[in-house]
């Protein structure tokens, strides 16, 4: 289901959501079965919640994905595909008039524990959706009560130390303002570059593709301020969000070699080499998960490496995690490769080293799955939410 799912997922991306393609998905949907890969069946069901939203059926989209959210055997999906599930049902029910639906969802999603699994992606992720939201309604709407309520909490929880106070009721651009302000780091300066990024981010998934204008004006301002002997004089920040938009425009246009070499790019910049800032972090996540996707297993497993050597919080359930996914595309039955094999019982030896679990000089894929999800099993939401199935 994955290459097909792939393959749809570049057509729909090149035609939009055209009758063929729409059917080409309901045939995809209908194929998978209930105890197919959990992660696959949701990527599976945001492209459908996807090409709804581009024939402008929002209420479809919204309920395409409240009905996956509410499936206990989706729970075992990787964490930040879920994330973008509860990011989309959210922006899906809200284009749809349902708020006090999607508020509930935001809620929900910041009030269940997954800070292992998306360090500080829940508060941000519903700080996004209703900046985006309240972008799009006119600037003078006034805004319902409890929709005010709720971004004033979103803005405690990112700034506890400072206090905007907000009317019970406030106008929708007041909120999309408040929630600008709360995003912003200490010392913030307006950046036309971050401006431009965001507009152009929101044309990435765009029906048909990406408009050749806003491919243009990426390619232009790569050329001016990161290709060559520029880079270096860049802004770190910068450049992983440029690079790493490239990065997915690449993906979506079936270069992942071109991708890579975004990637590594970005990490030749002279704040990036030893992975030392946040935004070298980020890019790594990414990086290494594409790297697995192209079989390039080796560099994957040096760039977890990093990430290990430096001590980061999160480092060996992010490796744990991706490692498992890869693991679990490959045949069950079939024999992972001796630095696999090392490099999973060190993560296990990393996580629990009062327990010791050896493994044979080269184990099967399946081991592995095994023997990972034994060291770092599911947070007590999922566990529960597997059990009722």
């Amino acid at each position: 289901m994955d290459e097909r799912m792939e393959a749809l997922g570049g057509r729909f991306y090149r035609e939009g959501p055209t009758a063929e393609v729409v059917a080409a998905w309901e045939a995809l949907r209908r194929a998978a079965t209930p105890d197919a890969d959990p992660t696959q069946r949701l990527r599976l069901i945001g492209l459908g919640a996807r090409i709804a939203t581009a024939r402008g059926d929002f209420e479809q989209a919204a309920q395409i994905l409240w009905d996956a959210l509410q499936d206990p055997r989706l729970s075992d999906a990787d964490p930040w595909v879920c994330l973008a599930a509860t990011r989309d049902v959210a922006a899906a029910l809200l284009r749809a008039g349902r708020e006090t639906e999607a508020l509930g969802v935001l809620r929900g999603y910041l009030a269940d524990d997954k800070e292992d699994e998306v360090p500080g992606a829940d508060n941000f992720t519903a700080r996004s959706v209703l900046h985006e939201y309240c972008r799009e309604r006119a600037a003078d709407e006034a805004a319902s009560a409890a929709l005010t309520d709720f971004v004033e909490e979103l803005v405690k929880r990112s700034r506890p130390a400072k206090r905007r106070r907000l009317p019970a009721t406030a106008t929708c651009g007041e909120l999309a303002e408040l929630l600008d302000w709360s995003s912003r780091r200490r010392g913030w300066k307006p950046n036309p570059l971050y401006d431009r990024w965001e507009a152009l981010l929101e044309k990435l998934d765009a029906p048909g593709g990406m408009p050749p204008e806003a491919r243009a004006e990426w390619e232009a301002a790569f050329q001016q301020t990161f290709e060559g002997d520029k880079l270096p004089n860049a802004d770190v920040s910068d450049a992983s969000l440029w690079l790493t938009l490239g990065a997915q425009i690449a993906e979506r246009e079936g270069d992942g070699h071109r991708a890579v070499a975004l990637l590594r790019l970005f990490f030749t910049h002279p704040q990036a080499q030893d992975r030392s800032s946040g935004d070298a972090f980020v890019v790594s996540d990414y990086f290494a998960d594409l790297l697995l996707r192209l079989g390039e297993e080796a560099e994957a497993l040096a760039e977890f490496r990093y990430r290990l050597e430096a001590r980061e919080h999160g480092a060996s359930s992010v490796a744990a995690r991706l490692l498992r996914r890869h693991c679990e595309d490959q045949p069950e039955g079939e024999q992972a490769s001796a630095v696999l094999t090392d490099f999973v019982e060190e993560l296990v030896r990393h996580r629990r080293p009062a327990k010791r679990r050896r493994l044979p000089a080269t184990a099967t894929y399946g081991r592995l799955v095994e023997i990972l999800e034994w060291a770092f099993p599911p947070p007590a939401w999922r566990r529960e939410r597997r059990e009722e199935a």
